[in-house]
């Protein structure tokens, strides 16, 4: 199965679609946070909150792959609006045992040395069923080093 790549940003339509609105681009653990703080109760049991939180993932990451909005004139990933979407609250306190899970799967890592020229991975995540990594590549085009990161997710 071939890699999937998660962004490191999302922008988030404040608003239905077609509803003038501001966009908001926010990086994607961030929106990962805001959504989980939004639409779960942070006293569930944390396998829950996990469960949940890879259900919140997988929808926007299939907004931003099937490009969505985007196809459709849209300069957003996704919007805020329930009816639609999930819920994102600009601003908004995330509780902090949400923000702590969204950070063991996307920012606590053991580092993974590889042998490829200017590819750095992190593991960021690891259990039974899959294993999500962060790629930082760096390419030189026209002497100018331009760096880029990746979170990509394998089965295991």
């Amino acid at each position: 199965m071939p890699a999937l790549v998660i962004p490191e940003y999302i922008t988030v339509h404040l608003g239905a679609p077609d509803e003038v609105a501001q966009n908001v681009t926010v990086s994607f653990p961030d929106y990962i946070k805001n959504v989980a703080s939004s639409e779960i109760y942070p006293t569930w049991p944390e396998s829950a909150i996990r469960a949940n939180m890879y259900a919140q993932i997988s929808f926007a990451l299939n907004r931003i792959y099937t490009e969505y909005y985007r196809t459709r004139g849209y300069d957003f990933d996704i919007t805020n609006n329930t009816q639609y979407d999930q819920a994102f609250v600009k601003g908004r306190d995330i509780f902090e045992n949400i923000s702590r899970i969204v950070d063991e799967i996307f920012n606590d890592y053991v580092e993974d040395e590889l042998d490829e020229f200017f590819e750095d991975y992190e593991y960021l995540f690891n259990n039974d069923d899959f294993i999500v990594k962060k790629r930082t590549n760096t390419d030189i085009e026209d002497g100018v080093m331009y760096e880029t990161t990746y979170y990509e997710c394998f089965d295991e």
